[in-house]
Parts: structure tokens; C-alpha cells; sequence
């Protein structure tokens, strides 16, 4: 489910070819949801999609991909908009930037949206027996680093040269397991590849193939195509090392060479399955095969 249009990423082509999915809901869906700006606010989105994910008979996996935090970063035709932040005028007058106070608003409606969500999964009782997995798909794209170090400030943390090459890659990730009442903080570095083998290791089936692993396993990277890579002790700049937590340059070790080594294969490797189309023509052979039913 996405608030916008299905041609948007040419989702209306991409969704039928290679995925399987039984169903897509753009923009189109939700006729009588509230809008933010152009899109559909997130409140009204998320309510909507629990009303849908609630009518659904059986086993089912879902991605909801919210907007309102993406640009332009608008809030425009929110009802009682006030109301539902907690973010005040004082607090965004330590920024200079317009649209990253705005920005910051959304961010913070956003917050209270995603409330709601959890609120209405729970009255539903969708959450009992769902694995809800939250990402962020990447940065704002803001160039204005003088803003973000005040932001950064004001929670008593230090903004450095690794957050600023990170900014728009480095993006939250959480998972919520049903009757799991403690809490775990994975430390190592994952990607959004590691999402699909986690999901599958929890559920207990095989996975056949997958270029990422499971975020329970010892892995400890992540590869960033174009800039490099990081690990929960280093990272790697156009092919120049540093230390983490010293942010200083160090010298290239046979460990490090490997995993630039593994970087560029596994990148290799995804950029031919998508320009060559595989998972298409990975189903059209299960199709033949009669392994996928042809619904």
C-alpha cells in the first residue's frame, strides 16, 4: 500500500512482472482519506490500512510506505494539526532553515500517526500475531549541516564527519515479535537486505536465496553502492579506511580488502538481477516448472 500514484517508480509495471503480489492499493484506494499537502497525511493512511489489513482471510505480509515525512514536506489540510504535535514554535526557533522546520514538523506528526497505528493494531488485534517491521527507506536529502548539528546538539550528541557521510543512508530499523517482552539492541551494522532472511529466520522457513542475512546471525557490514562500506568498527570512503570511534584514517588490512572485495561482488551481483529482469524470469520458469500456481 503507497498514497500515491501506481505509476510513480513505474510501480503499476513492476508489481506484476517479478514480485507475485496478489494486490496493490495506490492512491486510488483511499479516496476519502484526509491529505497532507498532495499525499494522503499519514494518519489517515495508516488508519485506512488497518481497516484493510483487518478484512484479510488468512496468512498475509504486507508494506505500508508512508509520505509525510518525504519531501516537500508539507502538512496543509491536516485537521486539528496543533493538537497533534508536540513540537512547538519556541523549540523550531533555534532553526533557521524553513524547509527543515518543516521538516521537523512532519517528523513529529509523523510520530503521532504512527501512535495511532500502534493504537489501532492493538484494538484490532492484529498485533498479537504479526511481526511489524519499521524502516526508513533513506535520508531527507538536506545539505544545510549547520541545522542538523543544532538538532543534533540539542540531544546531547555530536555530530561528526561519519554521521555527515552517513546522513542520507543511516536510517532507523526496529522490529516488534509477538510475545517477545523483552528488548534487544542490535549493535552490529545491517542493511535493508538483512530485512527479507530476518523475517523468514523468525518464521522458520528456508530461505533460498537472499544476498543478505539475518540480523540474528554474526554479520557485521553493510554496503552503501557509490560510497562504501561500514562496519560496527570501521568504514570505508572511496575505497579510504577510518576507525569509527577515532574517525581517523587507517592503514588497509587483508580483513578490510575482503570485504571491499565481498562489497563489490555482492553489488555486481544485485545490479544483474535487476537489470536483467531475474526475478521474472525466475518465476516464469516456476511458472512452466508448475511450481507457482497461476492465479
Amino acid at each position: 500500500m503507497h498514497p500515491n500514484t501506481s505509476t510513480f517508480w513505474n510501480r503499476d509495471e513492476v508489481y506484476h512482472t517479478g514480485y507475485h503480489i496478489d494486490e496493490y492499493n495506490d492512491i486510488d484506494s483511499f479516496p476519502d482519506i484526509e491529505k497532507a499537502g498532495e499525499f494522503y497525511s499519514d494518519e489517515g493512511f495508516l488508519e485506512e490500512a488497518v481497516n484493510k489489513m483487518s478484512a484479510y482471510e488468512g496468512k498475509f505480509c504486507t508494506t505500508l510506505v508512508s509520505v509525510t515525512t518525504h519531501v516537500p514536506f508539507y502538512l496543509d489540510g491536516v485537521s486539528n494539526l496543533e493538537e497533534k504535535l508536540t513540537i512547538s514554535q519556541e523549540d523550531l526557533q533555534t532553526y533557521d532553515e524553513e524547509s527543515f522546520r518543516n521538516y521537523l514538523i512532519c517528523c513529529n506528526f509523523t510520530d503521532y500517526a504512527f501512535g495511532k497505528f500502534i493504537e489501532k493494531l492493538e484494538e484490532t488485534g492484529l498485533i498479537n500475531n504479526s511481526i511489524l517491521v519499521v524502516y526508513g527507506d533513506h535520508g531527507a536529502g538536506f545539505t544545510c549541516t549547520e541545522e542538523i548539528k543544532k538538532l543534533y546538539k540539542e540531544n546531547e550528541m555530536e555530530y561528526t564527519d561519519f554521521d555527515d557521510s552517513m546522513k542520507d543512508v543511516h536510517v532507523p530499523f526496529g522490529i516488534k515479535i509477538p510475545e517477545t517482552k523483552d528488548s534487544e539492541n542490535i549493535a552490529r551494522t545491517v542493511s535493508k537486505i538483512d530485512i527479507k532472511p530476518t523475517i523468514l529466520d523468525l518464521l522458520g522457513i528456508e530461505d533460498d536465496f537472499s544476498i543478505g542475512s539475518s540480523i540474528f546471525s554474526q554479520k557485521d557490514y553493510s554496503f552503501i553502492k557509490g560510497l562504501g562500506f561500514v562496519t560496527s568498527t570501521n568504514y570505508c570512503i572511496n575505497e579510504t579506511y577510518y576507525d569509527r570511534e577515532t574517525l581517523e584514517e587507517i592503514e588497509e588490512t587483508e580483513e578490510l580488502q575482503k570485504l571491499l572485495q565481498k562489497m563489490e561482488e555482492e553489488i555486481y551481483l544485485s545490479d544483474t538481477i535487476i537489470k536483467n529482469d531475474l526475478l521474472a524470469e525466475e518465476n516464469r520458469n516456476l511458472f512452466i516448472e508448475g511450481e507457482i500456481e497461476n492465479e
